[in-house]
């Protein structure tokens, strides 16, 4: 805050969810979060992912960023694909109850490797009232192949 920065990317915040490495750390996580708020009270918390706690999260983040709902990455065949049309409804879903019931704003990033992909990502996600970024995975530069 000193420098100028008025908020945090907190990512991999999915660690701490039953889906996670580390759910036994999730009170350390809020209890990290409620010092945030009372030390810095107008800083901007954006969540990454944890979508899953969010009910114990909220009330210490004013943003949640949630990567990979319009697509997702095929190990088997190494590269970036639309997701299965049921999945990005169920995700879709999951986020307007976490944006309706929380008041939470929600950020989405997705990753394309072709000029194709990223524009079938943009219309899929047209029907989402939130903002979006395409990028490599490396998110240095937009896709130039395809």
């Amino acid at each position: 805050m000193k420098k100028g920065l008025d908020g945090m990317f907190l990512d991999n915040i999915d660690n701490y969810t039953k889906f996670g490495p580390t759910p036994e750390k999730k009170e350390a996580l809020l209890d990290f979060l409620q010092v945030l708020n009372i030390v810095y009270p107008n800083i901007h918390l954006m969540q990454n992912a944890g979508v899953s706690i969010i009910k114990d999260t909220h009330p210490f983040i004013n943003s949640v960023a949630k990567e990979s709902i319009a697509s997702d990455y095929n190990f088997q065949k190494g590269k970036y694909q639309l997701r299965d049309e049921n999945v990005f409804t169920q995700l879709l879903n999951e986020l307007k109850e976490v944006y309706d019931k929380y008041e939470v704003s929600v950020v989405l990033i997705e990753y394309a490797e072709t000029r194709k992909l990223k524009k079938d990502i943009k219309q899929r996600l047209a029907q989402t009232p939130w903002p979006f970024f395409i990028g490599k995975i490396d998110l240095q530069s937009i896709p130039e192949k395809g």
